[in-house]
């Protein structure tokens, strides 16, 4: 994906903002009258009898030819300019293909940050209340996936979200956070420092008006744009009620790969999962299971490959020992950080593994 050579003519985002905004018409909806009348910037030339020979009910027709929603998209469109907010629409070369396809695509996105260039995406979803185990996890697959050059999508929530995007971030890749909620209102709050690390490294979007506060509608729309921006989609805990089942059946629907990861048969958060694991998704405890589909990652490390220079330090640390992240840190002298992302790398091709008291090569 890429980002556009030319701007999107004013009069297209305008006309896009109008449907988005009409009341009645949803995503579902929209596409239908894109169908049946053309392009929104063509739709909204016509007249009522004009909409109604071409299949459109009434009531609606009527609705379509309201020019109250055409004011409130022009006062949108400024808002979002003024707060630095760019507009991704179906016309735009950077909107995503496979976005474009699934049944109720969006009319249009808001976003912060840049959109790169043609990346392979994998959504990691999962519980808000999750495990410390669980967060771990998401984490782990967050850098993981980074490292190896995908960007991880996800929507920002507690738990499982917030991890893969830490994750993400530490192994100094790419990640998107798809929101429930308006650029300018980012939920929750205690995010809003993450929110705009995200926007440095990658992307924050929202289908919703730009001070728009979350709904618990909105929460079920930005799931399947979390899951229709996503080659695969890996759900790391979900209770029998979460919202990521919805996640994960969302991706069914749309046709993406499913992945899990298996739990404890007696924790609740792992009862979601489980399921879906009984159900036919691919089981995922690393990166790797994810790659291996997504590209045919290899198990066996590739020879020629030449480790960065922090992550043979590590490597070397774990030659003799095996020590946790702040044990490394202190052996080598790096940071942190910059041990988590040696050690994504050192996983992602097999030469270091987890163990009870944190790594060990393998």
């Amino acid at each position: 994906m890429t980002e556009p050579e030319a701007p999107v003519p004013e009069e297209t985002l305008l006309a896009r903002l109008r449907l988005a905004r009409t009341p009645g018409v949803g995503a579902r909806t929209a596409k239908l009258l894109e169908e049946r009348c053309g392009p929104p910037s063509a739709l909204f030339r016509l007249d009522e009898p004009a909409l109604r020979a071409r299949g459109v009910p009434t009531r609606l027709a009527r609705v379509l030819c309201d020019p109250a929603p055409a004011r409130a998209a022009e006062r949108e469109l400024a808002e979002h300019r003024a707060a630095g907010h760019r507009l991704l629409v179906p016309e735009d070369p950077a909107y995503p293909a496979e976005l474009g396809a699934i049944d109720d695509p969006p009319q249009l996105l808001s976003y912060r940050g840049t959109l790169g260039g043609d990346e392979r995406r994998v959504a990691v979803v999962g519980a808000r209340r999750a495990t410390p185990a669980g967060c771990e996890v998401a984490y782990q697959l967050g850098l993981e996936l980074a490292a190896a050059g995908v960007t991880v999508v996800s929507g920002l929530a507690r738990g499982i979200d917030t991890a893969a995007h830490q994750g993400a971030l530490a192994a100094g890749g790419r990640t998107w956070a798809v929101l429930g909620s308006g650029l300018s209102h980012v939920y929750p709050r205690r995010n809003l420092g993450l929110a705009e690390r995200i926007a440095e490294r990658g992307a924050l979007l929202s289908e919703l008006p730009a001070h728009a506060p979350p709904r618990r509608h909105t929460f079920p729309q930005r799931n399947r744009v979390v899951t229709g921006f996503s080659w695969g989609v890996v759900v790391v805990q979900a209770g029998p009620r979460s919202g990521a089942l919805l996640s994960a059946e969302l991706a069914l629907q749309q046709g993406r790969e499913l992945f899990a990861v298996p739990g404890d048969v007696l924790t609740p958060l792992a009862q979601g999962t489980n399921e879906l694991l009984k159900d036919g998704a691919h089981l995922v405890t690393c990166a790797r299971d994810v790659l291996e589909l997504l590209d045919g990652v290899s198990d066996t490390p590739d020879p020629e490959h030449e480790l960065e220079p922090a992550a043979a330090s590590v490597l070397a640390q774990l030659e003799r020992d095996e020590l946790s992240e702040l044990e490394l840190s202190e052996r080598s002298g790096l940071s942190v950080e910059e041990v988590s992302r040696a050690l994504g790398e050192l996983l992602l091709w097999g030469l270091a593994r987890r163990t009870p008291l944190g790594f060990a090569q393998r």
